[in-house]
């Protein structure tokens, strides 16, 4: 998709952004809406939230060889992940902290999209299958394995898209 585009209903109004309004880049690789008026905009030329009509930089995620994010996600904890093609970041906004989860960490080359299920599982795809991450409050470490989904070869672009469905199921692409 190139450029970014809202429409208010109540307005009837359409807006419309490019670089020259504030985004890093006309290719937008993903969108995470996060509450009105706010979001998070990926692009292939970095990571930008939407707040208050203005762009603001994610300092995190640009200039350090992190080009964009292909998947992003907000859990039930209020947390924000990012799917890039160097490994996974996490962000917590309660204390404004950045962990990041490299590949080499991971076992991965790349990681793509991110999906999270009913009971707050999260999902990311990566070329060696599913990653998946349950976390439970009580435990200090993060946990990470990775499925390979039987039947499916293993293909180089793995899991770009994962998106739920009404009835708790996952959608992969």
């Amino acid at each position: 998709m190139h450029g970014l585009g809202h429409y208010d209903p109540d307005a009837g109004t359409w807006e419309t952004y490019f670089v020259e309004d504030g985004l890093p880049d006309n290719e937008v690789i993903a969108l995470l809406v996060d509450g009105p008026g706010q979001a998070w905009v990926a692009t292939r030329g970095g990571v930008v939230r939407f707040v208050d009509s203005a762009f603001e930089p994610v300092p995190q995620m640009q200039g350090q060889g992190i080009e964009y994010a292909d998947g992003m996600q907000r859990d039930e904890r209020g947390w924000y992940w990012f799917a890039t093609y160097d490994g996974i970041y996490r962000f917590n906004p309660d204390n404004a902290d950045w962990t990041m989860f490299s590949n080499e960490e991971l076992g991965v080359r790349y990681v793509t999209g991110i999906g999270q299920d009913d009971d707050g599982v999260l999902y990311f795809g990566s070329d060696q299958g599913l990653i998946v991450y349950d976390s439970d409050d009580t435990q200090l470490t993060d946990t990470f394995n990775t499925w390979q989904v039987p039947g499916l070869p293993q293909v180089w672009h793995g899991y770009e898209r994962i998106l739920p469905a009404t009835d708790g199921s996952l959608w992969f692409v």
